[in-house]
Parts: structure tokens; sequence; C-alpha cells
């Protein structure tokens, strides 16, 4: 069962990946959005961009760009 998790989980991460950075590069800086997931309440936020572009648009600066 975990072998089948496993592909599952690989399959939807390479698509959450790949629409971010299609995202990223048709608009050029940084930006974050949330998915809808079921059940409902649930969201997967997503931010794309580089890591300025990232560090400018999140509040606190709450990542150390030196560990990315």
């Amino acid at each position: 069962m975990n072998e089948i998790w496993e592909a599952k989980r690989k399959k939807l991460e390479n698509a959450v990946r790949t629409s971010a950075l299609d995202l990223f590069e048709h608009i050029g800086s940084a930006q974050a959005f949330a998915l809808r997931l079921d059940p409902p309440g649930e969201k997967l936020f997503v931010i794309a961009g580089d890591v300025q572009g990232i560090l400018k648009i999140m509040p606190n600066k709450p990542l150390n760009p030196t560990r990315l």
C-alpha cells in the first residue's frame, strides 16, 4: 500500500510543481494562491517565484533564504 501511495504522492507533487512553475513563467514575479481541497475547508497554499520575490510578498519574512 505504501508503494501505491508513494507513487500517487509523487505524481500529485509533480503536477503541483509543474503548474506553479508554469504560472511563475507567465507572471514574472512571485505570487501566492490557495487551492481548495476536499474535505471542504482544507486549503493548500502555493507560493511560486524566486527567493527574493517570495520574501517580498511574505509578512514578517518567516523564511531563511540561506536554507532554501
